[in-house]
């Protein structure tokens, strides 16, 4: 059996569906084994998704390609607005998540083209597929968080 490049699965803006997503990541990682790098795009798939349902709130296409030596990771839906990327303070509850999106992929991004399959824009996200290039923890704090957290005391 061949081993399809391209995978998608739409997706309602519910609650439940970035776990959906999620769980739909793994399949497709699973059939191409790459298994090393199921963390970083997971966390990606969970972060875009999750801004989907809370800010767009339309149904979505997760879409995810082997492209070369990364694995592409697309979201496509309805809404017009886009994705900003905030700072956040270390204490804030939301907000991080395109932070970590950036941390765990070579590149990211939006995308107009018409070729959406009717959606209104796209973000995706490259994650690498070489070695090493997992998710490492102290990528996703950087070396001074602890001073960080202090200075906001």
């Amino acid at each position: 059996m061949a081993v399809r490049a391209r995978c998608a699965v739409t997706l309602a803006p519910a609650p439940h569906s970035p776990a959906e997503a999620r769980a739909f990541a793994r399949r497709v990682l699973d059939e191409w084994g790459l298994d090393r790098v199921e963390d970083a795009v997971l966390l990606v798939v969970s972060e875009l998704a999750t801004n989907v349902v809370l800010h767009a709130r339309t149904a979505y296409d997760l879409v995810l390609e082997r492209r070369g030596d990364v694995v592409r990771v697309t979201l496509l839906d309805d809404a017009v607005a886009g994705p900003v990327r905030r700072r956040t303070g270390l204490r804030a509850a939301t907000g991080r998540g395109l932070g970590l999106v950036e941390t765990v992929s070579r590149a990211w991004g939006r995308t107009d083209e018409p070729a959406l399959g009717g959606r209104a824009k796209g973000v995706w996200a490259d994650v690498s597929t070489e070695p090493g290039a997992a998710l490492d923890e102290g990528a996703l704090y950087g070396t001074d968080w602890l001073a960080e957290l202090e200075r906001e005391g």
